[in-house]
């Protein structure tokens, strides 16, 4: 075998790596670099040259930083010159950026062939790293649902507890006042109490609003109407620096909600948006429906592909950096100064949209304003006329026979004085269980069951049920301090169920009894 034979297998296979590497998916350069820090090699595969959008030939003769100018979180160049010089291989993903955005990330591997010489070889992850980044954000969303689930039913426990104690400490307050003669000192004490109790009351409301456990009364409605019908009060709330651009969409669906509380909602998200913008701005409302698709729920956790209404209220002022932005609907959390807010307007928000099977989305950067979105599926019914009072029959008051069935001693008593002093005849129970067994041994002399509706062992709306299918005709009215399962939200659009809030007056009392035996409430 001569000189020349053995050459050609080696010259064949330095054909075949470099005809491989030419045609690799993956960028791959060899530098070698003078100790002046110039380069006097370069070679290059055809995606070296795509990635990096320039014939890396035309690097020969520069210093390493003219090459590589450093795009890079790690400048590109110390790396290179580190392989070169000391021989330990280098690996990092490297995020490039061109004029401050992203432009694309690479896995980069770097080892020494020789002294002073390179050989790097690089692949474009940028939508593995995309979709790495979009799973982080999912789950960071996902846990914060979580913590708000959480947190959410210890406030529903705590409010629920609270309202029970609220009715009988502001019941007992109303009943003092009326025992003193008008111009008793003591009025001013027991109205000290009074307003305590109200403002208490109201906290406990949010407190049960951001848990969806507030007693909503929802009715079929046009969302635009609602926004409308806020739109005066809002222009007095705001202020003269503040303009007010509402824009409301043609053909809009229903929705099912409870117009008070949208209200609310719309309220909270303006004041919070004008707050934003303390040397004034421009605040946007906007509603109209909205088709979402697969793409857009599987990039917002809690919502369905569907049709909704969105409302969204969007505000030219200080925006929220991310931190801020995921703990907005947080209770307790706020950014405004002590005594300027107590945390609970964007809580609220919160809790009402969920409760009525919504979803409230925000986005926002530090100094780009913030932009609300709340989604509200579409309802295919009837849109609902305001109910009016119901006229009453009869001029004077009449009493009956009350079926008390609540499980809090405190109330139970409270409500007892208060129906005992207007003249009716009252069968107090502590349980459902009970409650049931006096309604038998009454054997249908009982008027009107008066009900919580959450009790251990049996549930109000199964006692109704079972008392009812003992005295056909016997009218119901439930007491709750917050809402449940036990009374769904298509059971309350039925028609068929008359609420007393928690906490109560005596005089609020008296007038729904006052109406159930009137006939103007059926259970």
């Amino acid at each position: 075998m001569n000189r020349g034979d053995a050459a050609d297998p080696a010259r064949e296979t330095e054909g075949r790596l470099r005809r491989l590497i030419d045609s690799a998916p993956f960028g791959a350069h060899v530098y070698e670099l003078h100790p002046d820090g110039r380069l006097v090699f370069v070679g290059a595969n055809e995606s070296a040259n795509q990635i990096l959008g320039v014939d890396c030939s035309q690097f020969l003769g520069m210093t390493i930083e003219q090459a590589f100018p450093p795009l890079a979180e790690t400048p590109i160049p110390d790396a290179y010159r580190a392989v070169a010089r000391d021989g330990e291989p280098y690996h990092e993903e490297q995020v490039l950026y061109a004029e401050g955005d992203i432009a694309g990330v690479y896995d980069v591997h770097a080892l020494q062939l020789a002294p002073g010489q390179v050989a790097a070889f690089f692949q474009d992850i940028t939508q593995r790293w995309r979709a790495e980044v979009e799973r982080d954000a999912l789950e960071a969303q996902l846990r914060q649902a979580q913590k708000m689930e959480a947190v959410g039913k210890l406030a529903g426990g705590i409010a629920h507890d609270f309202n029970n104690l609220l009715t009988a400490i502001s019941g007992y307050a109303e009943l003092l006042r009326g025992s003193f003669p008008p111009d008793d000192a003591r009025v001013d004490d027991v109205d000290q109490i009074r307003t305590a109790s109200a403002s208490a009351s109201a906290l406990v409301r949010q407190l049960l609003a951001f848990s969806r456990q507030e007693v909503l009364q929802p009715a079929v409605m046009d969302l635009g109407e609602c926004v409308r019908t806020t739109e005066r009060m809002l222009r007095r709330v705001l202020g003269e620096d503040v303009t007010l651009d509402t824009r409301i969409a043609p053909g809009l669906d229903l929705v099912l909600v409870d117009e008070t509380h949208m209200v609310q909602v719309v309220m909270n998200l303006a004041v919070n948006a004008r707050d934003a913008m303390p040397t004034g701005g421009i605040l946007t409302i906007e509603v109209a429906n909205a088709d979402i698709d697969q793409a857009f729920a599987d990039t917002h956790p809690s919502m369905v592909p569907g049709r909704y209404v969105c409302l969204t209220v969007s505000d030219v002022g200080i925006g929220m950096d991310e931190a801020t932005r995921l703990r907005v609907f947080e209770p307790f959390f706020t950014t405004k100064e002590p005594g300027k807010g107590t945390g609970l307007g964007l809580a609220t928000v919160y809790g009402i949209v969920k409760q009525s099977g919504g979803t409230v989305w925000v986005e926002s950067e530090a100094g780009g304003g913030s932009r609300f979105s709340v989604y509200l599926p579409s309802h295919v019914g009837v849109k609902e006329r305001r109910a009016e009072p119901a006229a009453r029959t009869g001029t004077g008051n009449l009493t009956g026979t009350i079926l008390l069935v609540e499980d809090a001693a405190d109330v139970r008593a409270y409500v007892t004085r208060v129906l005992v002093g207007n003249g009716h005849r009252v069968l107090a129970a502590e349980d459902g269980s009970t409650g049931l067994e006096m309604a038998r041994q009454r054997d249908g002399a009982i008027d009107v069951l008066l009900t919580d509706v959450v009790m251990p062992g049996m549930s109000g709306r199964e006692l109704a049920q079972r008392a009812q299918a003992l005295i056909p005709g016997l009218r119901i009215v439930y007491m709750s301090g917050y809402a449940s399962t036990i009374l769904s939200r298509e059971t309350l659009v039925a028609g068929d169920v008359v609420l007393l809030r928690k906490p109560f007056t005596p005089d609020e009392l008296e007038q729904v009894i006052q109406e159930a035996l009137r006939g103007s409430t059926a259970g």
